[in-house]
């Protein structure tokens, strides 16, 4: 923590907060996510957490968030990333509240470009939708959050991801893989395009009866490729699902529905985004939340309330090893 100063605060969430920083030596942005160690035991996450900074680490791909490094002090977890300052996909969507075929055609095949990665590498994501998509200064995707990612061999049986876009075998505990994230890219494609989730409604069992009951529905003059790969991503069995089939991936990536565009120049990032965000400094955060500057308080300053809260936390702020996975290397 002596390398960097802490410029601002650009995200907090259930286990910990991000944090827009400087490297003092060479004046490089980063975003620092950093986590508390007893937040990690007390609720059994560390596991977890040691999970996605294996993943990360292992993932070289132009369309997935890039961990620079990680590193631990007594009492917090650090994760240095490339800075994303372009904001979320799902914020660009519900400002235009749907896209244009070329649009969404740009955005799905910067997903699906990743999947066909980390499917590779035997990695399933588990947690797609528009708010894990955030657009790089060249307008290109990058997915962030691994918190769900998992290598999975042959089958898991976690239930995990957001409502509108999990599976329907997830759902029903049958055991997944690689082409539940097939379904979930095809609720994208359709929100994409549409502007809501095909399975939509206001409480959760009901879009999970929708996902197990419905099909999904099209509006008047919906592009018929874009239709034809949708139904055949949202088969509702993983068996015969687009993606999994004889010619795997492959059937997705040279759909009807991506045409003409190139996957290899998408990945040499020779394709002219749709939208480019205004950013007008290295630390530009106007497409993040404010917070405020109680926010960048002394991390170590912990309260008696949290300790209470985490029983655990002496015992893990003097045993380091227990995450040796976070030394720099």
């Amino acid at each position: 923590m002596a390398d960097i100063e802490v410029v601002k605060v650009l995200g907090v969430g259930t286990f910990g907060r991000v944090k827009l920083v400087m490297h003092k030596a060479t004046g490089v942005h980063y975003a620092l996510k950093c986590m508390r160690k007893g937040q990690m035991v007390a609720m059994k996450q560390v596991a977890h957490v040691k999970n996605e900074r294996k993943l990360l680490a292992a993932c070289d791909h132009p369309f997935i968030l890039n961990l620079v490094n990680s590193f631990q002090s007594d009492s917090e977890l650090f994760m240095i990333f490339d800075l994303i300052l372009g904001g979320e996909l799902f914020s660009i969507l519900r400002k235009n509240k749907k896209f244009s075929l070329p649009t969404a055609r740009f955005y799905c095949a910067c997903v699906a470009a990743a999947f066909v990665y980390l499917h590779e590498k035997k990695i399933v994501y588990r947690d797609l939708k528009p708010e894990n998509l955030m657009l790089d200064a060249d307008g290109y995707l990058k997915v962030v959050d691994f918190g769900f990612a998992k290598v999975v061999v042959d089958k898991t049986w976690t239930l995990c991801g957001t409502p509108d876009y999990i599976a329907p075998e997830v759902i029903q505990n049958k055991g997944h893989n690689c082409s539940a994230d097939w379904w979930s890219f095809g609720i994208l494609c359709y929100e994409c395009l549409v502007g809501v989730a095909p399975f939509d409604a206001e409480e959760p069992m009901d879009v999970y009866q929708n996902i197990l009951e419905k099909d999904p529905t099209y509006p008047w003059r919906f592009p018929e490729d874009a239709k034809n790969m949708i139904n055949g991503l949202l088969d509702r069995n993983p068996l015969t699902r687009l993606g999994t089939l004889g010619l795997g991936t492959l059937d997705i990536v040279e759909s009807d529905f991506f045409g003409d565009l190139s996957f290899a120049d998408l990945e040499r990032r020779s394709i002219p985004a749709p939208y480019i965000p205004e950013i007008n400094a290295p630390f530009d955060t106007s497409h993040f939340d404010d917070y405020d500057d109680a926010d960048l308080a002394d991390e170590d300053e912990i309260t008696e309330e949290e300790k209470a809260r985490y029983a655990q936390w002496e015992a893990c702020n003097t045993d380091p090893s227990l995450f040796e996975d976070f030394d720099p290397h």
